[in-house]
């Protein structure tokens, strides 16, 4: 008042019966006559003033609960970034001076601007995903859940954003295991079939080389042996093949070690192969001396 001050301030007020309360006060000065005068209009904002204090709590509440949960909180007036909190130093590599000021699309990445073009444009609230461009140029998956709010009293959009980088890797790695897992099924169910396929061929197999045994017994004429003889090594070879696929399924064991002469395999694998190669194509041996391994195999007994 003795400085003539004019406009408006608030001050808390006395009532008659000792109460008090907020008032903002507007005043001006002028004259009556020649004599000074002060005009003061009185508001009562002390339901006002409870109003902005508790919006303020609010603020601040959503705000800690916001930061509790996301990485990243931008507050945006028109695509202007006007406040930011949470990691953003450590996610995107940007101080807050560099960000404050600056608009939002800045830090989006090219593919995702549609997107948020629209969101901003329309203040439409709700979750999304989007990308954002780290001070490095990395691109950078984010959950964003954005809402309409207000900070300090003022209208503002905030947008919670969560770093989405670790949950991709465990979703990586999850189908990485369920692939591996539908393979283990697929190949036990292929054991299965082999096994299946492997003990109703060595049945067959038997029947085969018994009565091709039989025959050799009564057969005197040499040549006619030396064909038998073939039948059943051939059977023999295809008996192999069968054990091997039932150890594969898992219905036989493998036996105990003992050392194999690879010469003696190698040539045998070469005996299979003859009927299969082309007329112009053959296999060239060159087997060291003594060449042993540790291992367990079916030797079939030979016919004589």
């Amino acid at each position: 008042m003795a400085s003539g001050y004019e406009g408006e301030y608030t001050i808390t007020a006395v009532r008659k019966d000792g109460s008090r309360f907020r008032a903002e006060l507007q005043a001006k000065q002028g004259k009556l006559g020649d004599r000074p005068l002060r005009v003061v209009a009185v508001r009562d904002v002390t339901e006002r003033e409870r109003t902005q204090a508790l919006l303020r709590e609010s603020e601040a509440r959503l705000r800690e609960l916001a930061q509790a949960t996301f990485d990243i909180i931008v507050f945006s007036a028109d695509g202007v970034i006007m406040d930011v909190a949470g990691q953003f130093k450590k996610v995107l590599g940007y101080e807050r001076e560099q960000m404050v000021g600056r608009r939002v699309l800045d830090f989006v990445a090219e593919a995702a601007t549609p997107v948020v073009k629209q969101a901003l444009d329309n203040q439409s609230a709700g979750v999304f995903e989007t990308l954002a461009i780290s001070d490095g140029g990395e691109t950078i998956p984010m959950e964003v859940v954005a809402l309409n709010t207000t900070l300090h009293g003022k209208p503002m959009r905030m947008s919670a954003l969560r770093d989405l980088r670790g949950a991709r890797l465990i979703e990586s790695e999850r189908r990485k295991l369920e692939q591996a897992f539908e393979r283990s099924q697929r190949l036990d169910s292929l054991s299965v079939l082999a096994g299946g396929i492997a003990h109703d061929f060595n049945n067959l197999l038997t029947a085969v080389l018994g009565r091709a045994e039989l025959l050799g017994k009564r057969v005197r004429d040499p040549n006619e042996r030396e064909l038998i003889r073939g039948i059943i090594d051939a059977g023999q070879r295809a008996a192999n093949l069968t054990a091997q696929m039932l150890t594969y399924a898992g219905r036989t064991e493998l036996g105990p070690r003992k050392p194999m002469d690879l010469e003696v395999l190698v040539r045998e694998a070469c005996a299979q192969l003859d009927s299969s190669l082309i007329a112009n194509a053959r296999i060239t041996l060159s087997i060291a001396a003594e060449s042993y391994v540790c291992g367990a195999a079916r030797r079939s007994r030979r016919w004589s």
